[in-house]
């Protein structure tokens, strides 16, 4: 009971064992401390070592040999409100040193941030896009460009639902078609007639801006998907610089 107690104030079990030991035996010897707390004489003097750089148990000579001794128990009181004292040494050099650290943090903020992802990680990406949960999406879908995709994309990992799931978070989504032909597919057609006055859809012709990326503008980052590769830069202001170059493009692109 009393070793259990002892460990919760910072001491191991073999700590514990061995100062209760030196505390009952008074002046004694490396091997009285072995025997009395059952232990061999080399962990006894490895856990001695321990107790004298913590001040529980000291070393003294009487008539001309080596002896120890453990301190009195209210050393351990006094070692006890010594690790209050560095706690609290630590907790106010934290806190003079919080205000500095939280300006480095928030001048780190504003520098955009770069990720590259292999297709293979395209589910990693969408986790990402989700659960920003964005207000506003603008969209630029290069049809060419994902039928060259197709069979890679076809192997990975996509989450299930995921342009269900998108459209459903947002509020506006605006969205922005490359391709050949000025055609819409059956489910642009339904999530158009699901999402009436939230969801947009206007085309631009392939021949003229075959050279756009898939890209994704939300609230704080800009997705861009090619051919081997996704990059996502987050950052505000970028953002807010592409969704303008977006209603620069969506005033020149044609309704359906």
């Amino acid at each position: 009971m009393v070793v259990e107690q002892l460990t919760r104030l910072g001491l191991n079990e073999k700590e514990a064992e061995v100062y209760l030991a030196a505390l009952q035996l008074g002046l004694c010897t490396v091997n009285n401390i072995a025997e009395k707390a059952e232990i061999n004489r080399t962990t006894a003097y490895t856990h001695i070592k321990s107790l004298i750089s913590q001040g529980l148990i000291t070393s003294r000579d009487y008539l001309g040999k080596n002896y120890l001794v453990a301190e009195k128990p209210d050393r351990l009181k006094q070692i006890w409100e010594d690790r209050e004292r560095e706690v609290q040494r630590r907790k106010d050099t934290l806190n003079s040193l919080l205000p500095e650290l939280e300006s480095m943090y928030q001048q780190a903020g504003d520098r955009p941030s770069v990720k590259h992802f292999s297709l293979e990680n395209l589910a990693q990406v969408q986790e990402m896009i989700l659960y920003e949960r964005s207000d506003e999406l603008y969209d630029i879908f290069n049809q060419e460009l994902y039928l060259k995709r197709k069979k890679v994309e076809s192997k990975i990992n996509r989450i299930k639902g995921y342009s269900k799931q998108l459209l459903q978070d947002c509020q506006l989504y605006y969205a922005l078609k490359v391709a050949k032909e000025k055609v819409l597919t059956k489910d642009m057609r339904e999530a158009l007639e699901q999402k009436k006055n939230a969801m947009f859809v206007r085309y631009l012709n392939h021949d003229h801006f075959s050279s756009l990326y898939e890209m994704m503008i939300t609230r704080n980052k800009v997705v861009t998907l090619r051919e081997s590769h996704i990059m996502v830069i987050e950052d505000f202001h970028l953002a807010q610089a592409f969704k303008l170059f977006h209603k620069v493009l969506w005033n020149i692109a044609e309704e359906y």
